[in-house]
């Protein structure tokens, strides 16, 4: 049985937690992660996307042994919630939403190669235009109730609420199999998450909260997807 998760530009560990804890062995690749470190059965690994051979490499390390693949290619250049920003880049990169592009479909084929189900996240953005429309969309509250009544975010509970008790417009992009998960909503405030309220600029920090994935959603995931 295939026991190995793969979970592709993810430096959180979110997406991975619910999985780990199961007991499956859960790999994280992103560029930013500077070395190979394991945290129980989460291990995080530098992976630079755009290499074809470290791709070549991930596909053949993991062949036959992923039960899904979870994505969560960079939303900059793509999210329509920046949209004002388009004309700026293009006039200095021409091919910036391209190159941004090629981020989700060597996510898409990675997948493809492994024969696993997977999932690629981003918010409202291009890849509907560049792509195709998503399957599912959704917002973090809808699936608030997989967490407990006395949830509090790990790492940021002054900008996250309780039990993804926010609104985010997200979108999936699924494929091979992939279960969609039922939704369990609790209740929530009007208006913006703290996340976007709070925060803005461009530092490391600000883009980490605003990009966190959804705690609720990851472990709907994980139950409707095991095996």
């Amino acid at each position: 049985m295939p026991s190995e998760v793969i979970c592709l530009y993810e430096l959180s560990g979110y997406a991975a937690a619910p999985w780990a804890e199961a007991g499956y062995k859960v790999f994280c690749y992103d560029k930013e992660t500077s070395a190979e470190r394991v945290e129980g059965n989460i291990i995080y690994l530098p992976w630079d996307a755009t290499d074809p051979a470290q791709n070549l490499a991930l596909v053949q390390r993991h062949r036959g042994k992923a039960v899904i693949v979870l994505a969560f290619p960079p939303c900059t250049d793509l999210a329509v919630s920046g949209a004002r920003h388009f004309r700026d880049k293009r006039r200095k990169n021409p091919s910036f939403q391209i190159e941004a592009m090629q981020l989700v479909y060597i996510a898409r084929d990675i997948a493809k190669e492994l024969g696993a189900p997977y999932a690629i996240e981003n918010p409202v953005s291009m890849i509907s235009s560049f792509w195709r429309k998503p399957d599912f969309i959704f917002d973090p509250y809808e699936f608030g109730g997989y967490l407990p009544e006395d949830d509090q975010h790990p790492k940021w509970p002054s900008y996250i609420r309780a039990r993804d008790a926010y609104p985010k417009k997200t979108c999936y992009w699924t494929g091979g199999g992939f279960v969609l998960p039922e939704k369990k909503r609790v209740p929530v405030r009007p208006g913006y998450s703290l996340q976007t309220k709070k925060l803005g600029g461009k530092s490391k920090k600000t883009k980490e909260i605003r990009s966190m994935s959804p705690r609720g959603i990851a472990r709907a995931i994980y139950l409707a997807n095991r095996k």
